[in-house]
């Protein structure tokens, strides 16, 4: 089926809205007339959804488009707030936003890379050292109680609902689809408060069986490489 450009978005919507309310059982009577350039507009109802509620979907479900359209809106309104100190486009401001968070809590932000707002790029670079400075500063941070409620549980909930099963509840965690990437996390121990904040890798290693002997071996030879004697 051949696509066909909308000439007239205001009159689609409209028809679009009118046909809709048709088939619900309420009749809009008379013909969709334009608005003449000069008419103010008419407020009929506002919405806006919590950033907590947003942040909440975001990480639990991992929501990229949600991530990318954050990144670009923190840029903008750190544009509007310092707009000498922005340049580029919406996500290059996002990552200066995202840079100037990270040094304004202490926090080297040289090596950080990001090239989109959702993490999928291949060009992103963060060290491990840096995500868990950034979690340690989230645990003291005023939006710690939003931050942690935002994140999948493990064995509960989102990504990680079937993740992490033999410690159900216990591990707050944001994971990627690559389970060789680096998992921030927040471990709960039950004798232990406040929680510990980890850096885990789920990238397991196959363990070849030593022979007999070979122990040794390598340990003769980094203590001496010459003689293979104790130093």
């Amino acid at each position: 089926m051949a696509s066909k450009p909308i000439d007239d978005p205001g009159y689609f919507t409209a028809d679009a809205l009118k046909t809709y309310f048709a088939a619900k059982g309420i009749t809009i009577d008379g013909a969709i007339q334009p608005v003449p350039p000069d008419a103010k507009p008419v407020l009929i109802a506002t919405h806006s959804t919590r950033l907590a509620d947003i942040l909440r979907r975001l990480n639990k479900s991992s929501q990229n488009f949600m991530a990318e359209a954050l990144d670009k809106l923190s840029g903008e309104r750190l544009r509007q707030s310092q707009p000498n100190a922005v340049h580029g486009t919406s996500w290059e401001a996002g990552a200066q936003a995202a840079r100037l968070f990270l040094t304004s809590h202490g926090i080297d932000a040289a090596t950080l890379v990001m090239a989109d707002g959702s993490g999928l790029s291949r060009d992103n670079r963060v060290t491990a050292r840096m995500l868990t400075d950034l979690l340690a500063v989230m645990d003291t941070h005023p939006s710690a109680a939003v931050f942690r409620d935002s994140l999948p549980v493990g064995g509960v909930d989102g990504t990680l609902r079937r993740r992490f099963t033999d410690v159900k509840g216990r591990v707050l965690a944001k994971n990627r689809l690559d389970r060789r990437r680096p998992l921030p996390l927040r471990l709960h121990h039950p004798r232990r408060r406040p929680p510990r904040r980890l850096q885990h890798s789920e990238q397991r290693h196959q363990r070849r069986r030593r022979r007999p002997g070979e122990a040794d071996g390598r340990r003769r030879r980094r203590d001496d490489p010459v003689s293979g004697q104790p130093r």
